[in-house]
């Protein structure tokens, strides 16, 4: 009977029994099949981490800034990205869209994160001990050294996205109501239209790369140094705003 391999990645030796491996890498992680195909409907789940949407938001923009992945699809990855500029265009219009049902809720990490830990309720003081414990843990990963405060999106009473120290914004993870906020040509966290940047309203790009370029040079380029993933996304869709729309392009 022939040998068979049990490892999820198609690299490396040949090995019989029990032998020395190599690590497993990050060449070996990307030939591992993902069982989903990356269907935008499929959620991707089983991070044992409070702030596991933080890290697949983060991994989203990552994938889409590689040479071989177009900023345009419908992948998990390019709807991640695309929520996640949904609810940004939606703090950018705060003022109308909180006429339609938007609020924000602030969580402050001193103050309710130490109601959390120092309460009565066993229950709040187990959550606010394992926040804190992941909160140290992945200071340097997801700039929660950083961190002072989360602002929480809600519309109609149902959150749908927060702030995000890596990534600007990640969205909610659950089964939302019909959200209807117009976003120009589609409707925000709208679960089968994906949109890149390049693709929305001027005045929005404009701000976002305005405001991140006077970040970078006032700080020392503080946004492209914590947020990596998402300032290589702000360059490759620059690239393709410059060849559908000069004149947006020149603007920037």
């Amino acid at each position: 009977m022939p040998a068979k391999v049990f490892r999820l990645h198609n690299t490396g030796a040949e090995l019989s029994d029990w032998a020395v491996s190599a690590a497993i890498g990050p060449a070996a992680i990307n030939t591992i099949a993902n069982p989903t195909a990356l269907t935008a409907s499929q959620q991707i789940t089983s991070i044992p981490s409070p702030f596991a949407r933080m890290d697949l938001v983060k991994s989203a923009f990552q994938h889409l800034t590689d040479p071989n992945v177009s900023i345009v699809g419908n992948t998990i990855y390019h709807r991640l990205v695309s929520e996640v500029l949904d609810l940004a265009q939606i703090m950018f219009d705060y003022p109308k869209f909180n006429k339609q049902g938007v609020d924000i809720l602030i969580w402050d990490r001193v103050n309710d994160l130490g109601s959390l830990k120092n309460g009565g309720n066993k229950q709040h003081k187990l959550l606010g001990n394992t926040l804190d414990l992941f909160l140290k843990q992945d200071a340097d990963s997801y700039n929660f050294n950083n961190l002072s405060s989360l602002y929480i999106i809600k519309y109609n009473f149902e959150v749908i996205g927060a702030t995000s120290p890596a990534t600007l914004f990640f969205s909610a993870d659950n089964n939302r109501r019909t959200i209807n906020l117009p976003l120009g040509n589609h409707k925000a966290l709208d679960p089968t239209t994906f949109t890149p940047l390049f693709k929305r309203s001027d005045d929005f790009q404009q701000f976002i790369y305005q405001y991140f370029a006077f970040i970078d040079n006032t700080q020392g380029g503080l946004f492209s140094n914590k947020l990596p993933e998402f300032s290589a996304y702000l360059r490759k869709s620059l690239v393709e705003l410059d060849e559908v729309n000069s004149t947006s392009y020149a603007s920037i």
